[in-house]
């Protein structure tokens, strides 16, 4: 009886060292908070700070300031959705934008998806501008623009034109 309790008790220990060791190697950075911090600072206008987590931060503070100069928005709400890799340096995080644009009464709403790779310490949105909007192509940009209707006839009492 005495063998088995102790085969139980190093079955026990070998789970436990195999957990741990599990866990010391998943401890690393994640895609998912490198994606969820990019779409805070974005959705809270701090563009620098979403930024610094893409592979080029340069044309990502670019983008990110002409694209939210462009929407003129009061409010922005980015949700992060699923995140899957795809290999151990590549992901994709979805992401549901809305956006409170000026003088528009229901917020603009639609899915994109950040692309992400694994650098040397740390995950990086891979920046293009379609990570904003997924139609949104390099040398675009988005912008709010009101269009006024034709103005409509002017007419007196009869029906007739007051003005030609």
């Amino acid at each position: 009886m005495r063998p088995r309790g102790r085969i139980v008790a190093a079955a026990a220990a070998l789970t436990v060292l195999a957990t741990s060791a599990c866990s010391l190697f998943d401890e690393g950075p994640k895609p998912e908070d490198t994606a969820r911090a990019f779409l805070e600072a974005w959705g809270r206008g701090d563009t620098a700070a979403a930024a610094e987590l893409a592979d080029d931060p340069a044309a990502a503070r670019a983008g990110l300031d002409a694209f939210r100069t462009g929407l003129a928005a009061t409010a922005g709400a980015l949700t992060l959705g699923e995140v899957a890799g795809e290999g151990e340096d590549r992901a994709s995080a979805r992401y549901t934008a809305e956006w409170r644009l000026p003088g528009v009464a229901a917020p603009w709403q639609y899915d994109g998806a950040l692309p992400l790779v694994r650098g040397d310490e740390s995950w990086r949105v891979q920046w293009g501008p379609s990570d904003l909007h997924p139609d949104l192509q390099a040398g675009r940009t988005v912008a709010v623009v009101r269009e006024l209707p034709e103005r409509a006839a002017l007419q007196d009492a009869a029906g007739d034109p007051l003005f030609t």
